[in-house]
């Protein structure tokens, strides 16, 4: 038997047990304790006021785990900010998980560039296609044929032989979704043009 999710209230709980007393961790999942119990609009406008002072990496954590499930896009472009900050490098994944719930479309070209500039095929990069891949488009023709060339170009960044490897089997899977939705759009706006339909999967 599968054991419960615990809620946001109940992980906090159990995170402020576990942190230190006095701590700059124990402080800060307080603050955001606090913050939680507010309405909901308004405790989101108060995390993503939060989300760049905060120096615990959990509590980042936890901060992004509450704006999987709040459906709001103001959430978008603080989250973005967010993983481009160098105080943020080894927890960059934290920012992208919740943009998964968004559709994305019009930020493209940032999710194309920040994949290209990551050097490791970590889970970062893994995330980021994930977020392109729930994009629900169209995408702009010349910007979407920018990106497939910027994706499918070798990479840049130094890196070993099968580190590189694993980055452009992953750089390629990008380029593939985007070259697949762009193809059904263009396909569909043809059709469209000439008064037929099309079934687009």
């Amino acid at each position: 038997m599968s054991k419960r999710r615990l809620t946001h209230r109940e992980q906090l709980r159990k995170m402020i047990k576990a942190a230190e007393p006095g701590s700059i961790l124990s402080n800060e999942l307080a603050a955001v304790q606090a913050i939680i119990l507010k309405p909901k609009y308004r405790a989101t406008t108060e995390l993503l006021n939060l989300l760049k002072p905060v120096l615990q990496q959990e509590t980042k954590w936890f901060i992004t785990t509450i704006f999987e499930s709040v459906r709001d896009e103001r959430i978008i472009r603080p989250l973005m900010r967010a993983m481009q900050a160098p105080e943020n490098t080894k927890c960059r994944s934290f920012f992208l998980w919740p943009l998964i719930k968004y559709d994305c479309t019009k930020h493209l070209k940032f999710f194309v560039n920040f994949i290209d500039k990551l050097d490791e095929p970590g889970e970062a990069m893994m995330v980021s296609i994930e977020v392109i891949r729930a994009m629900k488009g169209p995408f702009e023709p010349i910007l979407a044929r920018k990106s497939i060339r910027k994706l499918l170009a070798e990479t840049t960044v130094l890196m070993d032989a099968e580190t590189k490897m694993q980055t452009e089997a992953f750089r390629l899977e990008a380029a593939d979704f985007i070259m697949a939705k762009y193809f059904n759009q263009t396909r569909k706006a043809f059709w469209q043009e000439r008064g037929g339909s099309v079934i687009i999967f």
